[in-house]
């Protein structure tokens, strides 16, 4: 998230994409996280992060969020990304960002 310019609007596969790059370059710290029983604290800073991103309107986003949404969408991509990583990264970080984003938009 870190990665996004400033002023850069960004949809949902160029949101997972990034997050993706991010837990790649992170991977032990993560795996650390998740080994020490410690997966709430990537799930609280995803939540955090999103919701500050969409406060500064960065996020292209199409219909106001319901009661839960953040936590759900938090909860499926810590899942998913640390599936990912324990499997040691075998598809790109780009093609984990665009699976992410169909499974969320069941497309």
């Amino acid at each position: 998230m870190r990665a996004l310019p400033n002023f850069q609007q960004v949809d949902l596969i160029g949101l997972m994409t990034r997050y993706f790059e991010l837990a790649q370059r992170e991977a032990d710290n993560q795996l650390l996280l998740v080994k020490n029983g410690k997966i709430r604290v990537l799930m609280a800073t995803f939540q955090q992060v999103y919701r500050r991103l969409l406060a500064e309107s960065r996020i292209l986003a199409k219909a106001p969020l319901e009661d839960y949404y953040i936590e759900f969408f938090a909860g499926a991509v810590i899942n998913l990304s640390v599936t990912w990583l324990e499997r040691g990264m075998p598809e790109s970080p780009r093609l984990m960002g665009q699976k992410a984003s169909r499974f969320l938009l069941r497309t």
